[in-house]
This record gives structure tokens, C-alpha cells and sequence, in this order.
């Protein structure tokens, strides 16, 4: 027969374990985030010296190296162009598992963002991802830190011809086997970085993954110049420089190159000093210097947002199981 006083020891056992069972995890999860700061720190260490002063600032060195670029057209999807490109240049240029043929689904990626499916091993099951006062995909909008989730998720990348993006206009559900049985590549990553703080690791992160992706305000016409000479390659290149903070991001792009000494007298409204990264953008599927396929935007712009998104992709053979048990989340945002 149990007594009162062995009953309590147990159960302050039992509090106890659970206390230290806590303990594991918080230290489990904190050596994995000091991992992820550990990559950056001693990655930027060694390549900080080395970092250029311009990289991969001409548009035959990414041709050559990378695939064209994409057109997003009527839909309000750049943010999942961009996640794509990320994945696209990371898997060529660190992974190394992939060329410039690389085409990988955009659609798919937008889709399951807002269309969630239970995971195989049924640790999101029950969970839903609800879209407030939106029913249309494709018009939503998004960020990379929504497309982070998904994909961590596992949720694709999948090629393109299985989820082709001409088919946005008549898809409006695609079969849950798309969601996990049809990826060619896993997020295994992603590294935030303030780019207004941490420029620098910014571009080693670059070197090394292939791009960056960023959030930034554009417009029309008003902020930039669809001509301007730059010396460095005799080419006409486009410039954007937004010289308001007041406005809010609607835009996704991917950072691919810089060039710190690009002249402030070529954009429109003169920055504070020179510098300016160059950018691929989702409007055209015509790769070249232009704003709606790769132009330049200054170091000073007033609406770039302070994160950085790197994604660092691995081949979707690479583990057996992703165990994960959150597969919800509440929409009310609409942001492009």
C-alpha cells in the first residue's frame, strides 16, 4: 500500500524529470540556433577578407552560370519567385547537385503555402492553415518567411513540369500527392540577416549560396531609371532607389551581386553614397538589364526591409523522416 508521503515523493520525481526533460529540449533547440549563428560567424570569418568589392555584377556571368528569369504575370506571387530562385541558385552553386536548366515550381510552392496537407508521419494532422476574407491563392500574396515554413515542411520543391505555372489560371487545386511524394530538393536552412547591420555577411552568404532574398517597396516609374551607363561594363542597366521609409514592402526580390562603388548619380533620386546590389526580379521572362528582369538597387534605399533571407537546400534523399508537429497558421495579411 501506497502512503501520502511516498505518493508526494513520486509525483516531485516525476515534476523533477519533467523539469529536466524541458531542460534537454530548451539546450537541444539553443545548440541548434548557436549552430546556425556559429555557420554564419566562422563562414564570414574566413571569407570576410576575401569578400570583393564587386561579385557577379555582370549579366553574361549569371547567364552562364544561372537560369533566366521568371515572369510572376498578373498574380501576386514574387514571393514565392523569389523562395524558388533561392532554391534554384543554392543548389547550384553550394549544393551542386543541379545546372542553369533548373526549373523548379512556383505554383506548387504557392499553392500548398495556403493549401496545407497533413504531413506522411501525421504530426500535423488536424492542423489548418486558414486564409481570412481570401479565397484565391494566387491573389493573397505572400513573404519568404511564409514560404520558409512550407517548405521546411517539406512541402516540394517539385520540378516544374509536374506543376506548371501556365496553369495558374485554371488551378484552383492541385492533388495532395504534390505536396510530398513529387520533391527533387529539402529546406534544410534558412539564415535571417540584417543586411543594414550585417551587409558584409550578407555577401559572403551570397558567394556561398548563390543569392539572398529580400523584401523591398517598388512602384511604377517613379524611382527608377530604365537607362543608365554603367562604366564598370559599358552596359545600360535600370537603377532603384526609393528615397521614402514610409512606405511599406510589396515586393520580393533576390540579391545576386554587388558592386560597391556604383556611382549614386545614376539613379534617379541620388542616394546618400555609392554602392548597389544587383537584383533578379519576377516581371519578365526576358533575362537582361531591365527593370523587370535584372537592374540595380542602391545600398541606400529607404524601403529595403533589415532581412535577408538565405535558403540552403539539400537533395530530397538527403534524410528519411522530417518529424514536425505544427502545420497551422492564421492569413489576414495581404502582401505581395
Amino acid at each position: 500500500m501506497t502512503t501520502a508521503a511516498e505518493s508526494k515523493n513520486a509525483a516531485s520525481l516525476l515534476v523533477l524529470f519533467f523539469i529536466f526533460y524541458l531542460f534537454l529540449i530548451v539546450r537541444f533547440l539553443l545548440s541548434i540556433i548557436n549552430m546556425n549563428q556559429l555557420h554564419c560567424q566562422t563562414f564570414c570569418a574566413k571569407k570576410a577578407a576575401a569578400v570583393p568589392s564587386a561579385y557577379m555584377n555582370k549579366l553574361s556571368e549569371l547567364t552562364i552560370r544561372y537560369p533566366g528569369v521568371r515572369d510572376q504575370g498578373k498574380y501576386d506571387t514574387c514571393w514565392a519567385f523569389s523562395a524558388i530562385g533561392l532554391a534554384e541558385f543554392d543548389l547550384i552553386a553550394d549544393n551542386q547537385t543541379a545546372d542553369k536548366s533548373i526549373d523548379l515550381s512556383e505554383l506548387q510552392l504557392a499553392y500548398f503555402t495556403y493549401n496545407n496537407v497533413e504531413d506522411p508521419l501525421g504530426g500535423t494532422f488536424g492542423d489548418s492553415l486558414n486564409i481570412m476574407n481570401h479565397k484565391n491563392y494566387l491573389t493573397m500574396g505572400g513573404n519568404l518567411d511564409f514560404a520558409s515554413r512550407t517548405l521546411l515542411q517539406w512541402e516540394g520543391v517539385t520540378d516544374e513540369n509536374r506543376v506548371p505555372y501556365a496553369l495558374a489560371p485554371t488551378t484552383t487545386t492541385l492533388a495532395k500527392s504534390y505536396a510530398f511524394d513529387q520533391d527533387v530538393a529539402h529546406l534544410q536552412n534558412v539564415y535571417i540577416i540584417n543586411i543594414h547591420k550585417n551587409a558584409t555577411q550578407v555577401k559572403c552568404e551570397i558567394m556561398q549560396h548563390g543569392s539572398a532574398g529580400l523584401g523591398l517597396y517598388m512602384d511604377g516609374t517613379a524611382n527608377y531609371v530604365g537607362s543608365a551607363v554603367y562604366a564598370e561594363t559599358g552596359e545600360n542597366v535600370a537603377t532603384y532607389y526609393c528615397p521614402t521609409s514610409s512606405v511599406a514592402s510589396n515586393h520580393a526580390v533576390n540579391i545576386v551581386g554587388w558592386d560597391d562603388n556604383f556611382p549614386a548619380s545614376s539613379f534617379k533620386n541620388k542616394p546618400a553614397g555609392d554602392g548597389a546590389w544587383l537584383c533578379r526580379n519576377s516581371w519578365s521572362d526576358k533575362t537582361e538589364n531591365n527593370i523587370n528582369s535584372y537592374f540595380w538597387l542602391s545600398y541606400y534605399d529607404k524601403s529595403i526591409e533589415d532581412a535577408a533571407w538565405i535558403f540552403d537546400f539539400e537533395s530530397a534523399d538527403n534524410y528519411d523522416y522530417n518529424y514536425q508537429y505544427d502545420g497551422g497558421a492564421d492569413v489576414g495579411l495581404s502582401l505581395i
